[in-house]
């Protein structure tokens, strides 16, 4: 049976030894969906979901001390994800969004709670033109960014 969706089952041990010992045997080259859901992953942890570059949807939400440069680093090679959760990334400041640039199939991003993201990340974003939900709420993204936004991604549902 291939795998399709990886979730922890508790948060609290997800780190990084066991995902590398998972992703070296191979048996996840082909996973799809991988949630690490406030899981306190660490640099080996990072390293290893980097090369699950098969990858569509990501949730790496409630990890607050995750910065840009990690999310950066763990992304780059994944030009398949049509689905990102980053709420309540508290660390991020959106400069590690550009590592999206190569996910043309990119059609869903949260962001909310996000609070150091600001309009600095609008241009980017505008460029995601197959984006269908993007939620920016809680986030510095000021009202006339989000009207520009709106503008540019018409049949995306923002908020």
């Amino acid at each position: 049976m291939e795998a399709r969706f990886a979730q922890s089952a508790n948060p609290g041990n997800v780190w990084g030894a066991g995902l590398q010992n998972a992703i070296k045997g191979g048996g996840l080259k082909k996973l799809t969906i991988l949630g690490v859901y406030a899981c306190p992953l660490n640099d080996p942890g990072a390293k290893a979901i980097s090369r699950l570059t098969s990858l569509e949807e990501l949730n790496l939400g409630n990890i607050g001390v995750m910065h840009d440069v990690d999310f950066a680093e763990i992304v780059k090679g994944m030009k398949k994800l049509k689905w990102i959760n980053l709420n309540n990334c508290g660390s991020l400041d959106g400069s590690g969004l550009i590592a999206l640039k190569g996910c043309k199939n990119l059609e869903v991003l949260y962001l909310g709670h996000c609070s150091q993201i600001g309009d600095g990340v609008v241009k980017l974003l505008k460029s995601f033109k197959n984006l269908k939900v993007l939620v920016v709420s809680a986030t510095a993204i000021t009202p006339s960014g989000i009207a520009e936004l709106r503008s540019a991604l018409p049949d995306c549902k923002i908020n």
